[in-house]
């Protein structure tokens, strides 16, 4: 499993022009705080001085020009054996590529660490611009993959390219005083009411690890609200022989440039699709979820008028055996009074 979070940077509009701007500021320095001990910290872009080439692959017949670069931010780190803080690296990695009219990154850590390489690097808005999240998810659209699973299960999200929803893995949600969350698992978890029915309770989505089919391609992406996610690399299976066991620069790029330039633009452009032909509405969510509590509801009832039924079984058979005991006893005690003995 790999994190992402995806940003796109409007001030470029290819890569050359984004490299060459990184080799004009590959290396950065500040001070720790006093707590830390004042250390020189670091921040630098492939070690300083390596440098970032320009590389090609290709995607379902298209060529598509990426940068593979990692990014080394120093922080401190406590060391009980000298009782102090040491500077310590912290090194991510980042896939560059083009899209229609800007450049998008993406950087392979979590949301938190992804926004601390940005802090760090990119927050100069006079050399890099405005970095903005790209290709946001919202809970609506969480929602609307729920709809589709269990509405319109054969119904492909985009005809072209071909996307398919073809499972919902697992859901995260979270309870409305943010404190406590829960995870329902199963690889098609629309199919167990008792999941769906937290969608009914007091917790609202935070992420789905839906099952993408990509035209010839599939794997599982768990998506999280905002720009960020993450990446099962061991699901996927397709044409575009990633090594899944050793994942190199190469695969990295062909895996995350499929999924952050192809998979999520189009899966947000089917769902807008949906909204613009009003097949996904606030209406619809509405007799969805409806439709959910009711069938919950059969589904309770149902279940409790069988446990009723067995109870009244249990109650009959028991009365039963109430009754023989009853009757061997009153034999019993008639043999006594006739003076027959067991021989």
């Amino acid at each position: 499993m790999i994190n992402y979070t995806v940003y796109k940077l409007n001030k470029f509009n290819n890569l050359e022009d984004f490299i060459n701007k990184i080799n004009e500021n590959r290396t950065y320095y500040r001070q720790s705080s006093p707590k830390y001990g004042l250390k020189k910290l670091k921040s630098e872009i492939n070690g300083g001085n390596r440098n970032i080439e320009i590389m090609e692959l290709a995607i379902n017949d298209k060529s598509e020009r990426y940068a593979f670069f990692d990014i080394n931010i120093q922080g401190c780190k406590f060391d009980h054996d000298i009782n102090e803080y040491i500077v310590v690296d912290s090194i991510v990695e980042v896939v560059s590529y083009e899209r229609a009219d800007y450049v998008g990154i993406v950087i392979l850590q979590s949301y938190g660490n992804a926004q601390r390489v940005i802090k760090k690097i990119f927050a100069d808005k006079e050399k890099w611009g405005e970095v903005n999240p790209d290709d946001q998810v919202n809970e609506d659209l969480l929602y609307w993959f729920f709809y589709r699973m269990r509405e319109l299960p054969d119904k492909p999200i985009l005809k072209e390219p071909l996307i398919y929803l073809n499972g919902i893995y697992s859901y995260l949600g979270r309870t409305e005083d943010k404190v406590n969350a829960t995870r329902g698992v199963g690889k098609r978890v629309t199919a167990l009411l008792g999941t769906l029915g937290m969608l009914l309770g007091e917790e609202s989505l935070r992420a789905l690890r839906p099952i993408i089919q990509y035209e010839k391609e599939e794997l599982n992406i768990e998506l999280y609200i905002g720009n960020s996610g993450k990446v099962y690399e061991n699901t996927y299976s397709g044409a575009l022989s990633i090594d899944i066991r050793e994942m190199g620069v190469n695969d990295k790029a062909k895996l995350f440039i499929l999924v952050c330039k192809y998979i999520l633009p189009g899966i947000i452009s089917g769902y807008n699709k949906d909204k613009d032909k009003n097949e996904w509405s606030i209406k619809l969510k509405q007799f969805f979820l409806r439709g959910i509590g009711n069938e919950i509801r059969e589904k309770v009832d149902g279940e409790i008028e069988r446990i009723d039924s067995e109870i009244m079984q249990y109650e009959e058979i028991e009365n039963d055996e109430i009754y023989d005991e009853d009757c061997e006893i009153a034999v019993v005690e008639q043999e006594i009074e006739e003076g027959i003995e067991e021989c």
